[in-house]
């Protein structure tokens, strides 16, 4: 398709309301590249991507929430009709592929999966994923593709051996996460996964055992009354196209104004409206400069705005540093006064060209919450390895392989108990907290 037919087929599937403004497109119309199309209006964006054909690979609504009046719902069959009705409407030869799974509810929507089935089981990053509102409204979609059909194996890992292995590697540590909204102290495995390869007779553990280490980063030191603007680096020839607030969190789009309408070079912001704190920022629009700066350099960069951004924060972050590993993105880590590592981290991306920060993504974090928190657990390493010990249990599932496109039969540990995939081991009371809790 060209340019021009790639747009009208976007339009044809988003069917944008008439007031929503085409805020971003971006169209290739070679093989092998996607075209990318968003809407935006009354707190709501559409967003469509095709590929060169014109098939859409991806098809995302977002708004403030997914609910709809109770005389408007129809039933979970109804909807799974419907979801099968969406399928063929888009891929009319998808069902020769890809066959249905399961269903799940995420929050407001129900997710149809479409799968690769090899051995009665979904092939992992494949498959085609439908979204639909309790109206059955079409709210999101993820074509996946098809991957090559991997070798089965023919013989499996015993269990007992699975377990027996399991028992004499795991080990627990320390750590604060967010569950359900609320910090908990709890213990996780220490770079330990019970992860095996279902063909592997002799079972290895899979120990994702990466060379890390933190580094302190030096006293804050910069302060100023700057605009969150003057910060970013937003001059004033780029004006506010968008404000919208959803599950309090402000988000704030900058352009500079285009011809037809059209905002293609813009930069994104999401605010937590409770705290201030800035949960997001990325630019979309190139910018060139005549730097040369080495990472040493580019990482003062990325300290000095993190001073200026985040002073509260800043003095608990210290630096992940992954021997080995060259990324053009900064991780920090907060890490509380007791030494005990939290989940909360921050990525910032510096463009080496300009010395600017290209983009910033960080969790959200109440700081008096953090400082709340007991730091002495109640029940010891070993008693929660036991606990863990006590819930696991084995399943076969396909994973990604080493090589693109490529895909391995592995056993996953599940809890026992709830078929649920086994997370943490709350270090206060000692309950098991599944990773869907």
């Amino acid at each position: 398709m060209n340019h021009q037919q790639l747009k009208e087929r976007a339009l044809c599937i988003a069917k944008p309301p008439q007031h929503f403004q085409l805020i971003f497109e971006e169209i290739n119309a070679q093989p092998g590249e996607e075209s990318l199309f968003v809407w935006e209006g009354d707190q709501e964006s559409i967003e469509v991507q095709l590929d060169y054909n014109g098939t859409i690979t991806s098809y995302a609504v977002s708004k403030e929430s997914f609910g709809v009046p109770r005389d408007k719902e129809i039933s979970l069959e109804e909807r799974r009709k419907l979801a099968d009705q969406f399928l063929l409407q888009y891929y009319p030869d998808a069902l020769a592929d890809f066959t249905f799974y399961k269903s799940k509810l995420i929050d407001e929507v129900e997710e149809f999966c479409y799968g690769q089935l090899v051995m009665n089981l979904p092939l992992a990053n494949a498959g085609i994923f439908i979204t639909l509102d309790k109206a059955g409204n079409l709210v999101g979609l993820m074509n996946m593709g098809k991957l090559q059909i991997p070798e089965i194996p023919k013989k499996l890992v015993d269990k007992n051996a699975l377990y027996d292995n399991a028992k004499k590697h795991l080990r627990m540590r320390l750590a604060i996460t967010e569950i359900a909204g609320q910090l908990r102290l709890i213990y996780e495995l220490d770079d330990v996964y019970p992860v095996y390869q279902a063909n592997i007779l002799e079972p290895v553990i899979y120990e994702y055992k990466r060379k890390t280490h933190y580094d302190v980063l030096p006293p804050l030191r910069i302060t100023s009354n700057k605009s969150l603007e003057e910060i970013l680096g937003i001059g004033s020839e780029l004006q506010v196209i968008d404000e919208s607030v959803y599950n309090n969190v402000k988000r704030i789009v900058w352009a500079e104004e285009q011809e037809e309408g059209l905002y293609e070079e813009t930069a994104h912001v999401r605010i937590d409206i409770n705290t201030g704190q800035l949960l997001g920022m990325r630019w979309f629009k190139e910018r060139q400069g005549n730097l040369q700066l080495n990472d040493e350099e580019a990482l003062q960069k990325a300290i000095a705005f993190l001073q200026l951004i985040a002073p509260e924060v800043y003095p608990y972050l210290q630096l992940e540093v992954e021997e080995k590993v060259q990324s053009p993105r900064f991780i920090f880590r907060l890490i509380t006064a007791q030494n005990i590592k939290t989940h909360f981290r921050v990525a910032i991306m510096i463009n080496y060209s300009t010395g600017d920060v290209e983009s910033y993504h960080s969790g959200r974090i109440h700081m008096e919450a953090l400082q709340q928190m007991p730091s002495m657990p109640a029940i010891s390493a070993q008693q929660a390895k036991k606990i863990f010990l006590a819930h696991l249990d084995f399943r076969l599932a396909w994973r990604m392989g080493n090589e693109m496109g490529s895909s391995v039969l592995m056993y996953d540990c599940y809890d026992k108990k709830t078929g649920q995939e086994l997370g943490y081991v709350d270090a206060l009371d000692g309950t098991v907290i599944t990773f869907r809790d």
